[in-house]
Order: C-alpha cells, then sequence, then structure tokens
C-alpha cells in the first residue's frame, strides 16, 4: 500500500498482538502447534466443542447475552490487545474494522426453533442484538474503549483492507484492528493488535 502522504512509498506496519480461537487451538501458541499437527481427517465440519467464555465475561448472564461468535472474537481481541500491552493511541481515532462471513447463526438457528416449537412469544428479546453481524465489532470496541469508526464488512469472504484504506487515506483513523478472517493485516503507522477467529 502506498502512503499518500510522504510521496507514495510503501507504509510501515507493525503488528504487535495477534489472537485466534479456532478448532486447531485456542490462542496463538496453541493454534500454531494445531496448524503443525496431523490437521483434520473424514470431516467437512468443525466447531469449538470445549468453549468457556466466561475468562472474557463479567458474568455468566453476560456471556449467555453474546452469541458464540461475538464471543470468539471479544477473546481474540482480548489476547491480541495483551500482547500489545498498552495503547498510547487517541481512542477517538481508534477504529475497529472486523469482517464476518455471517452474524451470530447459532443464536439465530436456536432461536428459529424455539419459534417453531414454542411460538413467538417465547423467542428471545436478545435474538437481534445477538444475531446482528455487527456485534461482535461493537462489543469489542465498547469493550476497549475504542472511539474511532466502527465498521463491519459482511460477505462470504472478509476482507478489511478496501475499507481500512479508505479510513487511513481520509485519516478518520489511525489504528484499526484487523478482523477475523483478515488475510492480511495493514494499519496505519501505530501499533495493532489483529484478532482472528
Amino acid at each position: 500500500m502506498r502512503n499518500p502522504l510522504d510521496g507514495g512509498g510503501p507504509r510501515r506496519v507493525a503488528i504487535t498482538g495477534l489472537g485466534v480461537v479456532a478448532p486447531s487451538g485456542l490462542g496463538r501458541e496453541a493454534f500454531w502447534c494445531g496448524l503443525l499437527g496431523p490437521g483434520l481427517r473424514d470431516t467437512k465440519a468443525v466447531e469449538i466443542t470445549d468453549w468457556d467464555p466466561s475468562p472474557y465475561f463479567d458474568n455468566p448472564k453476560e456471556a449467555r447475552r453474546a452469541d458464540r461468535a461475538e464471543q470468539f472474537a471479544l477473546a481474540a481481541a482480548a489476547e491480541a490487545f495483551a500482547q500489545a500491552g498498552d495503547i498510547t493511541a487517541d481512542r477517538g481515532r481508534f477504529g475497529t474494522i472486523f469482517a464476518t462471513g455471517v452474524g451470530g447463526l447459532h443464536t439465530l438457528e436456536e432461536q428459529v426453533g424455539v419459534f417453531l416449537e414454542k411460538g413467538s412469544r417465547r423467542v428471545s428479546p436478545f435474538l437481534v442484538p445477538m444475531m446482528m453481524a455487527n456485534a461482535a465489532g461493537a462489543a469489542i470496541s465498547m469493550r476497549h474503549g475504542l472511539r474511532g469508526p466502527n465498521e463491519t464488512i459482511c460477505t462470504a469472504w472478509p476482507r478489511r483492507t478496501p475499507l481500512a484504506t479508505r479510513h487511513d487515506s481520509s485519516h478518520t483513523a489511525s489504528v484499526t484492528p484487523s478482523p477475523p478472517g483478515d488475510q492480511r493485516p495493514r494499519q496505519h503507522p501505530h501499533h495493532s493488535p489483529v484478532s482472528a477467529t
């Protein structure tokens, strides 16, 4: 990427934190060991079966009000921010650009079942906030006090590059954590925690 402020030279990137929540491992080290392992065999789908969201929430009620996709995103972001250390960037210019293929699909599927079996009065009032694609990005911003642009890209192949480039070039955000699924994390001259789920 070219930096328009310095004559078009390449922009420097410093990734100071990486968070991962994946079936092959939770956390950067476990994930790497999982990638080096035998791999997945005889299966088309995998899931994280021993997931415990409690370390990432103040209480069980708060965890229940977050879809697993949001729980995973908060856990990955927490690891990335912990590795990054003290963030000195202006929180008003620290944005979150989150990308996903879909929002809280687990919650949507569960509540459709409730609707079919028990009727509309039994559907959770938290269905919409839990299934929204932008719930995870909003939760990351609120949890870490980020007050810059907060946008969610929802597509089958999530990438933040065009949107982040727009914010970088217009100077509306100087730091943007990379979202889950991002293949090429980039950001403005400060440091950036990167999370992946």
